[in-house]
């Protein structure tokens, strides 16, 4: 689901994984090495941050493998190499001498820019985790996590996710998606936890048991793969105004919506593929009383998109009972939304009315 997103978080992970394939194939040669600082180079131009990672593979070299200095020397400069070229790539493309990193990390950290986004509390990704996956999938990656960051210490793997994770929850502007480069070390940590606990004899369940957590672990998978494949991408904002396209079939066309929840804008940005000419927009949270005689005649299409949380919204009741709507569509399959609307946000979930 990540890895095939044309995404800087996913290019630059797939290439973390690449490089970590190396280091643990110990092809013992400076060769490859060389090979290694110029993946993990493209890596870092992909997402900056990175760097952190990157940070915690050299150290690892160093201290743990204890490998020689000439080679993590080839490493770091295969690695500067690569970013010296995406130098004069950027300064080419700017059309004048810049040091993108430092553009960056000024606008971002020194100005505080990214904090304009929101900011958090230092522990917060452990929520995100944790909340983001379904019970108990985000309790075991955590457990897994710590488990191995404790135990394992001497892997690769470790030395590769803390850093990187420690490095983010730094910063106070935090996003799930910022995680998405360490996604493919996921079942990794998750085996290595387990097979931890049963070197151990930790685990007292009898084999039954043991399938029996598997088939629920393996069912809840599914459920998630059947959902990603069926639910919209994002807000699913294009299955609203494509129903909406349908139903323009008179002069004019009215849509009313509740603010931030236009259908045919996101961000600030207009969404054109379906751009009705002949509609009026209308804000319910920042309109005036509405005329609704005058907006509801045999020659006009009256559309509401709402979200489930304006149901309570007075004047979206009175614009649904006054103007006789129904509900026509939502933004997710109707048999999806008995499930989804215990585990999405409320307020992401759209609801096409017209009359």
């Amino acid at each position: 689901f990540i890895n095939v997103r044309f995404s800087a978080e996913s290019w630059s992970g797939i290439l973390l994984l690449l490089s970590t394939a190396i280091i643990i194939k110990n092809y013992n040669s400076y060769k490859a090495y060389l090979l290694l600082g110029c993946i993990l180079g493209f890596s870092f131009l992909f997402r900056y941050q990175i760097a952190f990672a990157f940070l915690g593979i050299v150290l690892w070299l160093i201290f743990i493998r204890k490998e020689l200095i000439s080679k993590v020397g080839a490493t770091l400069f295969s690695f500067l190499i690569v970013v010296l070229i995406g130098f004069f790539i950027d300064s080419w493309y700017y059309g004048e001498w810049t040091i993108t990193i430092l553009n960056y990390f000024t606008v971002n950290i020194i100005e505080g820019k990214a904090a304009q986004f929101g900011t958090s509390p230092w522990y917060y990704y452990f929520f995100l985790i944790f909340n983001y996956s379904i019970f108990p999938i985000g309790a075991i990656i955590l457990i897994s996590f710590i488990t191995v960051g404790i135990t394992k210490y001497k892997n690769i793997i470790p030395w590769i996710i803390i850093p990187f994770f420690v490095g983010h929850s730094l910063v106070s502007h935090k996003e799930l998606r910022f995680l998405f480069p360490l996604v493919n070390f996921i079942p990794i940590i998750i085996i290595m936890s387990f097979d931890y606990f049963s070197m151990k004899k930790w685990n007292t369940l009898s084999k039954n048991n043991v399938k029996i957590f598997f088939f629920i672990i393996f069912s809840m998978n599914a459920i998630g793969f059947i959902y990603i494949n069926i639910k919209p991408a994002g807000e699913g904002r294009t299955r609203i105004t494509e129903k909406i396209h349908t139903l323009n079939n008179r002069k004019n066309l009215n849509v009313f919506f509740t603010t931030s929840y236009n259908p045919f804008t996101h961000r600030g940005l207009s969404t054109n593929f379906y751009k009705e000419k002949n509609a009026n927009f209308f804000d319910l949270n920042s309109s005036t009383k509405l005329n609704l005689f005058n907006l509801s005649n045999n020659n006009t299409r009256n559309i509401l998109v709402i979200t489930i949380n304006d149901l309570q919204n007075k004047k979206v009741q009175m614009l649904i009972d006054n103007m006789m709507m129904k509900e026509i569509r939502k933004n997710i399959p109707d048999f999806l939304f008995p499930l989804l609307k215990k585990y999405e946000r409320r307020d992401k979930i759209l609801i096409l009315y017209s009359d």
